[in-house]
């Protein structure tokens, strides 16, 4: 199963800075990077470029089940979401990444049912975003991401790790 990565989009904010209601031309910005992709399957991180940064801080993660991203993205339970972490930020500029599922033929985008693929990349998004962001809006599938301590991989404690998890690093090929 093949995945593509697209944006960060900007998206479009209105006059009290709030993400726009009107979004037919952030959607039409979509099509015109990769055609569809507006009702493509797959997952799609919110976040926020800090003023004068181009660095985006992961504040939501979501997965498209049975429809396109432009259906999923800015319902009402997931802008309360975004507005938040807006609020955060004087000059913010709101983003959307959207991850693509691909079909068999690495072709053309996915359009089935959400699968084992969207959901495992789906977790594995949180848990990526999480050790970026403490902050991050998601409730489910984040418990563990907090409260586990792997000195050296996940939540590590001030110092140093340990020789073995520094050769663990280098065998997984993470340093």
């Amino acid at each position: 199963m093949r995945f593509g990565t697209f944006g960060p989009f900007e998206v479009p904010r209105d006059d009290y800075g709030n993400v726009s209601a009107s979004l037919s031309d952030f959607w039409e910005e979509v099509d015109a990077e990769w055609a569809g992709l507006s009702e493509g399957r797959g997952c799609y991180i919110f976040g926020v470029s800090p003023s004068g940064g181009s660095r985006v801080e992961p504040w939501y993660v979501g997965k498209t089940n049975r429809q396109g991203f432009a259906s999923e993205c800015f319902t009402p339970h997931k802008l309360n979401h975004y507005h938040y972490a807006l609020s955060i930020y004087d000059r913010g500029k709101p983003q959307l990444f959207l991850i693509a599922q691909f079909g068999p033929d690495g072709e053309r985008l996915y359009r089935g049912s959400s699968g084992s693929a969207i959901d495992f990349l789906e977790t594995y998004l949180i848990g990526t975003a999480i050790g970026v962001n403490k902050e991050l809006r998601n409730k489910q599938d984040t418990k563990l991401y907090k409260e586990v301590v792997f000195p050296g991989f996940l939540n590590s404690p001030p110092g140093n790790p340990t020789g073995g998890a520094i050769k663990l690093k280098e065998s997984l090929r993470m340093t």
